[in-house]
């Protein structure tokens, strides 16, 4: 499938807007399954300003919008979203806050916007400009990566302050976990046990807590073995 990744996007509370998030299904029966095939990442911001717009850019020209192709199986294998450089490619994505957006000093208020599945490998810089024009710029120069079907998050910051920027600063490092499986088949009275990967590698692995929503179907034990 072709398809086009708007350079632009609208701002939706707690959410992404609609056609933003791009899903895909394929199928040899009138049963259709989508899955997402981009991901997204959530900025939190604090300040006394109206935010009107905020853009996100890669520091190594990782493109993020544009023209794709994406390649979907039927086997349950994850689609595939392939971007090249073209005329129409844009190295950044924009959020279009309308009328704008009023943040609080004490809560964070989320904006959430969707990216194609990148490593964006040195970094990233987030340009937010207010109801009177000011621009406020915050940037990091650590790897992060976006991956499809999960929310890249940011730490809370406050418009204006200066970002800590030491060695041992961990700030920037995103820390999510994610499975190896989202779906499987499986016949009655057979086992799979669940990778659960994190990101950054080196970040402190959690303390995992597994539960079956209906015992009746499957069974998962503490170190994420699925029995049906």
């Amino acid at each position: 499938l072709e398809v086009n990744l708007p350079a632009e996007q609208t701002y939706v509370p707690d959410s992404f807007a609609n056609g933003s998030m791009a899903m895909v299904a394929v199928s040899e029966s009138n049963n259709i399954t989508f899955k997402n095939i981009l991901g997204g990442i959530k900025l939190q911001l604090k300040g006394t300003q109206t935010v009107k717009s905020i853009k996100v850019t890669g520091k190594n020209n990782e493109i993020l919008s544009g023209a794709a192709v994406v390649t979907a199986y039927t086997n349950n294998l994850t689609p595939v979203i392939t971007m090249t450089a073209s005329d129409e490619a844009s190295k950044s994505v924009t959020l279009n806050c309308g009328d704008g957006v009023a943040l609080g000093e004490d809560d964070a208020t989320d904006f959430i916007m969707s990216l194609p599945p990148v490593l964006l490998s040195k970094g990233f810089t987030v340009t937010v400009t207010d109801s009177d024009g000011a621009t406020y710029t915050v940037d990091t120069d650590k790897a992060n990566t976006v991956l499809r079907s999960a929310i890249l998050t940011m730490p809370a910051f406050t418009l204006g302050d200066e970002p800590e920027n030491g060695d041992d600063d961990d700030a920037t490092y995103i820390r999510y976990l994610f499975l190896d499986k989202t779906s499987m088949i499986m016949y009655p009275a057979t086992s799979y046990i669940l990778v659960a990967d994190i990101y950054p590698v080196d970040a402190t692995y959690p303390t995992l807590t597994w539960s079956s929503s209906d015992e009746t179907v499957a069974k998962v034990d503490q170190t994420g073995k699925i029995t049906t």
